[in-house]
């Protein structure tokens, strides 16, 4: 199939997110704990608690999901 300009045909989001991946793991591994302290919305210290936890339970969901060689 002859690529064409302007033509997004052929373009499939699984190939875009696969080619992607550590770019999505980096930004989810920033905004979900902040979106986790800005639920929290309570003091600072609050805040930096729920977001450090979050940030811990992302990595350990990884390291549980990441395949072992």
């Amino acid at each position: 199939m002859k690529k064409e300009n302007f033509s997004i045909k052929g373009w499939k989001w699984s190939e875009w997110l696969k080619g992607h991946w550590k770019t999505m793991k980096e930004v989810g591994k920033v905004m979900l704990p902040y979106y986790a302290a800005w639920l929290a919305g309570l003091d600072p210290q609050v805040s930096a608690l729920v977001a450090a936890g979050a940030a811990g339970l992302l990595s350990a969901v990884e390291y549980y999901v990441k395949p072992r060689k």
